[in-house]
């Protein structure tokens, strides 16, 4: 009997930690920011060029190196400061007007675990600053497991100090994975399992251990 008093203490203590869960799960996120450069921007050009070329007035920009460096961070998943990331993207293709869709996807990963791989991507002219200002939006991913695929969005900007000097490039990514847990209704069954086996045993015992009718004399 204490034994099937067991499975029903155990499918209890299931079904109440669940219970919990359930509640304080979704408050279990991990906001995931960083900041970055290309180091200096000494590889960055873009097309047409040439003394007096403004930047803003460019048609297509490449990044001269596949890497990129953090120089902050925040959350426990981000990587330590100078750390090096590989970048990957085709020359990025400016549309003539102030601003427009890009054609280009781009994919972002670091430490061979966490990754960023675009879906869509808008730009903007900024004529006062003289700079270049990308956004794209799409899918953060934890290969490890211990972190759901979440939404994010990666930025970009282009700007320098004057139409003769290289533009320097730097940004930022965005997002706020939450933290795996088991699926919920499937735990909840086996919780629910056990208790049924725990009470069934409580019977089946209970039905052996009748004490026999006395016989009548």
């Amino acid at each position: 009997m204490a034994k099937s008093l067991r499975y029903a203490a155990t499918g209890l203590l299931v079904i109440t930690a669940l219970a919990g869960g359930a509640v304080y799960a979704p408050a279990m996120a991990t906001p995931f920011t960083f900041n970055y450069t290309f180091g200096g921007g000494s590889n960055q050009t873009y097309t047409p060029d040439g003394p007096g070329t403004l930047l803003v007035a460019a048609t297509t920009v490449t990044q001269g190196t596949d890497q990129i460096i953090l120089t902050a961070h925040d959350g426990p998943p981000a990587g330590a400061v100078g750390e090096i990331l590989s970048y990957a993207t085709l020359p990025l293709s400016v549309p003539s007007g102030d601003s427009g869709s890009l054609i280009n996807s781009i994919t972002v990963d670091w430490g061979g675990i966490y990754s960023f791989v675009s879906s869509s991507g808008t730009y903007a002219r900024d004529t006062v600053d003289d700079a270049l200002n990308f956004k794209w939006l799409g899918t953060f991913t934890d290969s490890s497991g211990v972190l759901n695929s979440q939404g994010a969005q990666f930025t970009e900007t282009w700007s320098q100090a004057s139409p003769d000097n290289q533009p320097s490039v730097g940004g930022t990514f965005n997002s706020n994975p939450s933290i795996a847990v088991p699926e919920p209704a499937s735990l909840w069954m086996l919780g629910a399992g056990l208790f049924a086996i725990g009470m069934v045993r409580r019977r089946s015992l209970g039905k052996g251990r009748r004490p026999a009718r006395a016989m009548m004399v």
